[in-house]
């Protein structure tokens, strides 16, 4: 999870007082109800050096 703070035109911008929420106009849907069989899953993390497909469990 990222929060964005831009300017306002919606520019990147440096520190300062007047930056605002980024507000895209579309994002990715986040579901707390768990995976569903056959769905698209994706892994954040770095090519050949990730561990985040480990379970909690383990």
């Amino acid at each position: 999870m990222f929060r964005v703070y831009t300017g306002p035109d919606g520019e990147p911008a440096g520190p300062k007082r007047h930056q605002h929420p980024f507000k895209p106009k579309w994002h990715f849907p986040v579901s707390l109800q768990g995976v569903k069989e056959e769905r698209l899953r994706q892994v954040m993390g770095y090519p050949d050096s990730t561990d985040r497909f480990l379970s909690n469990r383990v």
